[in-house]
């Protein structure tokens, strides 16, 4: 099995180091499944660590403009996708990994080509969620992760918002994912001695995670350094460390500060720190909390993520103090501090890495299910074919992955002769779709599929046909006692969402008489938008 990652970075690292996480993870529990890494965040040493194929993609049009040469290093966005189209298709992957952002051209490829789309989706402005609601983006996705607690991921959204996201079904919340292993104690002592950090330092780091935030990252640095200088005049062991980020350039800082454009252990440097002082973004966040460090955080506007309900969130918990960045030096310095008078907090355990690469290797062997029929779908949750002998040709190109089918009634059988014997085996369920018919028509849709596939080798208790009953389960009922001696899985009515609600009652009692005919099959009903009719299906 393959899967590939593909991570869209501008001003920052959070897509890469959240993919790069559950890579690992996945890598920890299924060694043999290969994996590649798609991103256009260009830093060196953490690729290196990863120890797994990494393409660096240019920088697209689409990012944002944080440089006046910003055109001058990127690429048109159709240019960009285009080669990772060519990638994908020459790495033909099982399942393709995306976090937060995603082209939707791209998204809407991969799912129709039969690959398993799968977005890590981190918390976002509410307008945002409800804009990939409403425009079906999430809906094409077969699996959605959030790394975040459900508690945390809904505050400041409202419910009918957050409902909405988990009536999809394909949504887990895996809580919060953090790349692991560079905070161990051989880490912190080592960077300790890398800074002669002693025992007895008051350490306070500032972030400005990824460093992509152009001018902010001087005045954030600019206004910590000055209230470090004041302060050490109480503490003279205060240490003030500045950690640009990958993206960010060289900045001035006082005499008796520390700056380093860019420190690959900086989990283990927050470890070590008694106080960080950051730009609250996703993975800086949750490093902090796992580090257990004091944290002031700085909160900025972000086009998708509110930054400033992140913060508020961790200041009801007592986790964090919110400072602004255009606070006075002695406000910085107060902040410092009062933090560094309190009890330090307990580090933060995450399992979200590991609990997203199970979901996602759970889902590399479920079913894939597919459609090959006349009838306009109102979503998408499956692969859809226009002919059975293309259908045919995607089962036998990948014979080991088991697939859930929902055909036509007059495409089954060309469906099973362009299989073959060979090809049949991966099928492990099968609708057949009557359509909207008369009785005496649908019964004899029905007997003809039947009798063909008892040809096959396909196993009848795993046969559903599905008919669109207008008539509010009358056809149901008598189309039940016509074919009552077959023997097959379920028949399923399909009814509209308004004759659901308007005639329950009616469409109860002739459930009632389907069931005192006796039939060797179930009896079920669904509603006429849905995919499949799940009965009971693998």
């Amino acid at each position: 099995m393959r899967i590939l990652y593909h991570a869209i970075n501008g001003v920052g690292l959070g897509h890469l180091m959240r993919l790069s996480a559950i890579a690992v993870a996945v890598r920890d529990k299924a060694p043999e499944v290969h994996q590649f890494i798609t991103t256009s965040a260009n830093y060196p040493p953490h690729l290196s660590r990863l120890n797994m194929p990494v393409m660096i993609l240019p920088g697209s049009d689409a990012g944002p403009f944080i440089a006046p040469d910003r055109r001058a290093r990127s690429v048109s966005s159709e240019f960009a996708a285009r080669i990772l189209d060519h990638v994908i298709d020459e790495y033909n992957p099982h399942i393709v990994v995306f976090d937060t952002h995603a082209p939707w051209r791209l998204v809407k490829k991969v799912v129709d080509q039969g690959r398993r789309a799968t977005l890590v989706y981190r918390n976002c402005r509410e307008e945002y969620l409800l804009k990939n609601l409403r425009d079906g983006f999430l809906a094409r996705f077969h699996l959605i992760l959030i790394p975040h607690s459900a508690s945390e991921f809904q505050a400041g959204v409202r419910r009918r918002v957050t409902t909405q996201l988990e009536n999809l079904e394909t949504v887990r919340y895996v809580g919060p994912v953090v790349y692991p292993g560079l905070a161990s104690a051989a880490a912190i002592k080592e960077i300790s001695r890398v800074y002669s950090l002693a025992p007895s330092d008051d350490v306070v780091v500032v972030t400005a995670g990824g460093g992509g935030l152009g001018r902010l990252n001087g005045k954030l640095f600019q206004n910590a350094c000055r209230a470090a200088v004041e302060l050490r005049k109480r503490r003279p062991a205060l240490r003030m460390i500045c950690v640009g980020g990958p993206y960010a350039g060289r900045c001035k800082v006082p005499e008796g500060c520390t700056y380093v454009e860019s420190e690959p252990r900086l989990q283990a440097l927050m470890a070590r720190a008694d106080v960080v002082i950051a730009v609250p973004g996703y993975n800086t966040v949750q490093e902090i909390l796992q580090s257990g460090a004091r944290a002031a955080l700085i909160p900025v506007m972000r086009k998708t993520e509110d930054l400033h309900a992140r913060v508020e969130a961790l200041v009801r918990r007592g986790r964090a103090r919110r400072l602004e960045l255009d606070a006075s030096p002695q406000e910085y310095m107060q902040c410092m501090e009062d933090l560094l008078s309190i009890a330090r907090p307990a580090p933060e355990t995450f399992n979200g890495a590991a609990e997203a690469a199970k979901q996602i290797l759970q889902m590399a062997v479920a079913p894939r299910r597919y459609v090959c029929s006349r009838e306009p779908l109102s979503r998408s949750l499956a692969t859809s074919f226009r002919s059975a002998r293309a259908l045919a040709r995607e089962l036998m190109y990948d014979k080991e992955c088991p697939a859930i089918i929902r055909i036509d009634w007059d495409r089954a059988e060309k469906l099973f002769a362009a299989l073959g014997p060979g090809g049949q085996g991966s099928i492990v369920g099968l609708e057949i779709v009557l359509g909207r018919s008369s009785v005496k028509e649908a019964a004899r849709r029905l007997r003809t599929v039947h009798s063909f596939l008892q040809s096959t080798v396909f196993p009848q208790e795993d046969l559903i046909f599905s008919v669109d009953d207008p008539s509010g389960g009358r056809l149901l009922a008598e189309l039940t006692l016509q074919v009552r001696d077959l023997r097959f899985k379920a028949l399923v009515a399909r009814f509209t969402e308004r004759a659901l609600r308007h005639n329950a009652a009616g469409i109860f009692e002739n459930l009632e008489l389907c069931r005192d005919v006796v039939p060797q099959f179930k009896i079920d009903i669904t509603l006429l938008d849905n995919n499949f009719a799940f009965v009971d299906q693998p």
